[in-house]
């Protein structure tokens, strides 16, 4: 359970700060074009990443969460894909919207609360 809150935090940071710095852009493109969802590049989140917190790579701290299992990402609405080599994350738009401007903390309470760490124990 430790090991998920750690790699949640070091998740969560990164989406906090990815979505502070390079949301706004997205909304307003993803906007214009209908879309219900975007694709992050998990490279472009990793930018965001912050090793200190326990992991030297963001893949590791995904990997980690997503190792128990993945209803957590189905609950929330989330996928992971992959396309022509590259990682990205599928969040629908509304969760863009929502937390745009919002602290680690607060995007950190609302992926605990989806279950995440509890398919771990």
């Amino acid at each position: 359970m430790e090991e998920c809150i750690s790699a949640l935090r070091t998740f969560a940071n990164a989406l906090a700060s990815y979505l502070k710095v390079g949301a706004c852009r997205t909304l307003a493109i993803s906007s214009l074009t209908g879309q219900e969802s975007v694709k992050i590049a998990l490279r472009a989140l990793a930018r965001f990443h912050d090793p200190s917190l326990g992991y030297s790579l963001l893949s590791e701290a995904l990997t980690s969460l997503i190792s128990s299992g993945t209803s957590w990402m189905r609950v929330l609405g989330w996928k992971i894909v992959v396309s022509e080599n590259e990682v990205y994350l599928v969040l629908p738009l509304r969760f863009i919207k929502e937390f745009l401007n919002s602290s680690e903390d607060r995007v950190f309470k609302y992926l605990l609360k989806s279950g995440v760490c509890k398919e771990n124990t």
